[in-house]
């Protein structure tokens, strides 16, 4: 992920994090792994 926002890591901050996961269409999910 910092080489996709393209900052050094110093300078990422959570909200970068959060909106690179939203452009990516990112959701998290449990899954059951008994199935």
């Amino acid at each position: 992920m910092v080489a996709i926002l393209g900052k050094p890591w110093e300078e990422i901050t959570a909200k970068d994090y959060l909106d690179l996961l939203d452009r990516l269409g990112f959701r998290p999910r449990v899954l059951d792994l008994k199935a």
